[in-house]
């Protein structure tokens, strides 16, 4: 991924990010954008990838809590992440950050959200 363009349309304006948005893979997308994928790309349409990821969740799955047994909640990580990153982006347009430290950053995010499932799973309310 370090000579790819993780940023590069295809024919109806999607970077890889949006597609991976639509699998909603968190440890994809943490991957990515801490790669350099820009979460405030735009596809041929206007749709950002938080756009699409919260077009394919209903909103039973984005609210419910994980339950014992169960999976991480991957529909929210996703949107999570996404608003995050965006969030972030807004707010800081003009300090720019190491992608090593990005990637920190991210990852450090992801495992804490893991470990808040992993705990939810094993000590249910």
């Amino acid at each position: 991924m370090g000579l790819a363009d993780l940023n590069l349309k295809d024919a109806r304006g999607h970077t890889v990010l949006h597609v991976a948005a639509r699998r909603k893979e968190p440890a994809v997308l943490v991957t990515l954008l801490s790669k350099g994928a820009c979460a405030s790309e735009t596809t041929s349409d206007g749709q950002t990838a938080v756009a699409i990821c919260r077009r394919m969740t209903r909103r039973k799955d984005y609210i419910e809590a994980t339950k014992q047994r169960q999976e991480t909640n991957k529909d929210r990580l996703c949107i999570d992440v996404l608003e995050r990153e965006m969030r972030r982006n807004s707010m800081s347009w003009n300090v720019a950050l190491s992608p090593e430290v990005m990637a920190d950053d991210f990852q450090m995010k992801l495992n804490y959200l893991e470990n808040r499932a992993t705990r939810t799973r094993k000590h249910p309310e």
